[in-house]
């Protein structure tokens, strides 16, 4: 099973001798997502695996509370492959994937479980050590990334903090009933009022809600400064 991890590319400028060596699999071992990776919310994500020849067929299943309880994904799969139809967790990120093998009695043989993240929004400005004005007139793109399922998002809140997160003041709420905010998106942002000294603390923090007003996602900003 050839990953971008241990994938062998050797440059040809002439004749060569390349030797492979090839260790055959005995325990069934997640490939992709790896240990740590980030998966998209909402997106079609191929799962893969590799597992001993013996092994007949497979369960996957997620878990986003730890492993308290799980989810199946698919069953009595055949192949290394599969597309998984990754959910919107609510206020959480990590989740657990897990890879179950069967031999052709039905006997099960081993597992495989890896810890990543579920990529739910990101915020990409401001970024960490930008330095935003607060002129009456000035205006910062407040830029972010939604990877939840299209349609679940119905309103954008967006706050701003200058000490670190302490206490938020609103900048905005934007609606989202039409679907223009599904992919994220830009907000020009008038800093007011003015601050009277510089606030290198200072935080934006974007919140994702339901069409109930629940939250669905939340990221913060890296600090950055706001000055006069």
């Amino acid at each position: 099973s050839i990953t971008p991890s241990n994938e062998c590319l050797v440059a040809m400028t002439g004749a060569k001798s390349v030797t492979a060596t090839f260790t055959a699999v005995t325990a069934p071992t997640l490939l992709t997502p790896a240990s740590n990776d980030q998966v998209p919310a909402g997106s079609t994500y191929n799962i893969t695996w590799a597992a001993p020849a013996h092994a007949a067929t497979f369960k996957l299943m997620y878990s986003i509370n730890n492993g308290t309880t799980w989810v199946l994904i698919g069953q009595n799969l055949t192949g290394n492959s599969f597309f998984w139809h990754v959910p919107t967790p609510r206020n959480t990120s990590t989740a657990l994937v897990r890879l179950i093998a069967y031999n052709a009695s039905g006997a099960k043989i081993g597992s495989d479980t890896n810890a990543i993240t579920i990529k739910t929004l990101t915020i990409t400005s401001p970024a960490k050590g930008d330095v935003w004005t607060s002129v009456a007139g000035n205006s910062h793109n407040i830029v972010w990334q939604t990877f939840a399922t299209p349609g679940l998002v119905k309103s954008v809140v967006i706050q701003y903090s200058k000490n670190n997160g302490t206490s938020w003041k609103p900048v905005a709420t934007l609606d989202n009933s039409s679907g223009v905010y599904d992919n994220g998106g830009t907000y020009a942002w008038q800093i007011a009022p003015q601050v009277g000294g510089d606030k290198p603390a200072s935080r934006v923090r974007i919140i994702l809600k339901d069409a109930a007003g629940k939250n669905i996602s939340m990221a913060v900003s890296k600090k950055f400064t706001i000055t006069p």
